[in-house]
């Protein structure tokens, strides 16, 4: 299953810099309650990189027992290592999962040959269909289009695409529209432009904490309401939020909220006072 509507879930931990595992249950619980469909695990915004092995699997069980097949399950195991990548797959490969995401390789910046071959290879050895993740930004590499039907074409589960940049020009493409391949916003500010362009959603950081207005926009698109303030007000509320380092500033709201505590891990800390200022002013 693909949510239409998913969110990447952040880690939260204890002040003993452990899991907090009631945290997670309650957070997921209250999504659930608002409508989400989907979740990433062990993606990014929970700061996978600062997860041990133990500390991830218990992650996906945790939210696996939690949302009981109530919504889908994606679980990421991309790395910069094809060989580590596969490792992270077969970790999760007899789990109740919906799909494993697989974020393009960060700092080697690959070749787009190298690229179709590490994604290529890693989705012929799992069960399990696969979600791209293209995020040029924090990779320091594009996944170019012609890729991205080479790879749709060649393997069977590659079936859907975390688009985190606003080149949506993907969605036209007859190779995407032939296999029903599905294409989900990365970014928050972006997700009126993926609609616009053909695309099915999103996954969302600012689903934590602003539902109605993510739900409103995915929900009222079809009906052909006008939804620029909305978009406006979204792509406001990405800029504060992602100011600093994600997921910095989603945890300080979480955490102002009382759902979850502050603490993110080295090399990540909190959000200075000067953001907070500035998040403080526009979520009040």
């Amino acid at each position: 299953m693909i949510g239409k509507y998913m969110v990447a879930l952040v880690t939260p931990f204890t002040s003993g810099n452990t899991v907090d595992v009631k945290a997670l249950k309650e957070l997921v619980i209250r999504l659930l309650q608002d409508g989400v469909d989907g979740f990433i695990v062990c993606g990014t915004t929970a700061e996978v990189c600062t997860l041990s092995m133990e500390e991830r699997l218990l992650i996906v069980d945790t939210v696996i027992e939690t949302v009981a097949e109530r919504a889908a399950v994606w679980v990421g195991c991309g790395t910069n290592c094809t060989r580590q990548s596969y490792f992270y797959m077969q970790s999760v490969e007899q789990k109740a999962i919906d799909g494993i995401l697989l974020v393009v390789p960060y700092y080697n910046r690959p070749s787009q040959e190298g690229m179709y071959q590490h994604f290529y290879y890693l989705a012929h050895h799992t069960k399990h269909p696969i979600m791209l993740y293209n995020v040029p930004k924090r990779t320091g590499a594009k996944l170019e289009n012609e890729t991205i039907e080479r790879l749709i074409e060649n393997c069977e589960n590659v079936v859907v695409l975390k688009q985190a940049c606003s080149d949506f020009s993907i969605c036209h493409s007859n190779v995407v529209k032939e296999h029903n391949f599905k294409v989900l916003s990365g970014d928050d500010g972006l997700l009126l432009e993926c609609l616009q362009n053909g695309g099915y959603g999103i996954v969302s950081v600012l689903g934590h904490i602003v539902n109605h207005k993510i739900k409103k926009i995915i929900d009222a698109y079809d009906r052909e309401v006008c939804l620029y303030e909305d978009d406006k007000e979204l792509k406001k509320m990405s800029d504060v939020v992602f100011k600093e380092s994600n997921p910095c500033g989603i945890k300080y709201l979480l955490a102002k909220k009382g759902l979850i505590n502050i603490f993110v891990r080295l090399p990540l800390v909190e959000v200075s006072d000067a953001t907070k200022v500035v998040i403080d002013m526009y979520f009040d």
